[in-house]
């Protein structure tokens, strides 16, 4: 009896305990230990990779197509059948031909790097003050009720007309063209960052000033990013405007540049040299507009993250 009363030690405890029930210590709840899943179920597949899908999008084989076809319709009509003279429609084989004796003989690079400095000097001077003067004018109610008006008449004006007297001004070089393109593209760049800065929302500024934010935080808070839509729709247009006008101004009184190249291959009736000329504005002005686009889809895709 005696040693029945004596308290349970942990020997008689492992000597007492049932086989297969797998206490081993005091502690033990009986549960089997945990298995791996690997162990069970064999080993795990590899991840699944997303595949990225780097076809051309539907649209722009479709506008290759389109425009591989009026190649091929053009070259047909003029270089077999010659509808007309070729020597006022050249076909696309000419007009390659042209494209490559211009670079190789140097006049279409010399030509280009006039254009294309004369371009961005008027082109970056349009856009520094164009975002300026449509930030200011667009912030201040007596700007919106003077000064919109005249710069709308100045847009709404054919600045084509006032090329003879830029070379008045300004004498002969280069100026008059950096002028006529500085002011063509500023125009359009004033008028879309003033239409930014007037549909940004009050409730968001009176929201700002709640929130103890003074003029400038106001500013680059909530008016800077509202109006970066805008302003990129305005330099998209300002591209587009200040190489017509670029190429306008040097047909009419420029000394080099691809408009003066073109009025020369003109008045030689060398049509080819003209399209080849031609071709290489459009390129460049197209690669403008992307550059912008592809900007603009950067900042668009900021904008998104920031309202989800």
């Amino acid at each position: 009896m005696a040693e029945a009363l004596l308290p349970m030690t942990s020997d008689r405890i492992l000597a007492t305990t049932p086989a297969g029930t797998g206490a081993t210590h005091p502690g033990h709840t009986g549960a089997p230990p945990p298995t791996s899943p690997t162990a069970s179920a064999g080993p795990l597949p590899p991840p699944i990779r997303a595949r990225t899908d780097r076809r051309l999008p539907k649209a722009q084989l479709l506008l290759i197509a389109e425009f591989v076809i009026i190649i091929a319709v053009w070259e047909f009509v003029q270089g077999y059948l010659k509808v007309v003279n070729p020597v006022f429609l050249p076909p696309p084989s000419k007009v390659w031909d042209a494209l490559w004796r211009m670079i190789g003989n140097g006049t279409l690079v010399e030509a280009a790097a006039a254009s294309f400095q004369n371009f961005l000097i008027g082109y970056s001077l349009a856009a520094v003050m164009g975002v300026l003067l449509g930030l200011l004018i667009g912030s201040w109610r007596p700007g919106i009720k003077l000064i919109a008006p005249i710069v709308w008449a100045l847009y709404a004006m054919p600045l084509v007309a006032i090329r003879p007297m830029t070379t008045i001004w300004f004498g002969f070089g280069d100026a008059p063209i950096i002028f006529l393109v500085f002011l063509s593209s500023m125009l359009p760049i004033i008028l879309n960052t003033m239409a930014g800065v007037s549909t940004v929302d009050p409730s968001l500024k009176r929201a700002a000033a709640v929130f103890g934010a003074d003029r400038i935080q106001t500013y680059r808070k909530v008016i800077l990013p509202a109006m970066v839509p805008f302003v990129l729709t305005g330099l998209r247009l300002g591209v587009v405007v200040g190489w017509i006008l670029l190429l306008v101004s040097e047909i009419h009184g420029g000394s080099r540049g691809f408009g003066a190249l073109m009025s020369v291959a003109q008045s030689r009736f060398r049509v080819d040299q003209a399209f080849a000329i031609l071709l290489v504005i459009v390129v460049a002005s197209v690669l403008s507009v992307r550059l912008i686009g592809l900007l603009e889809r950067r900042v668009s895709s900021w904008r998104s993250t920031v309202r989800s």
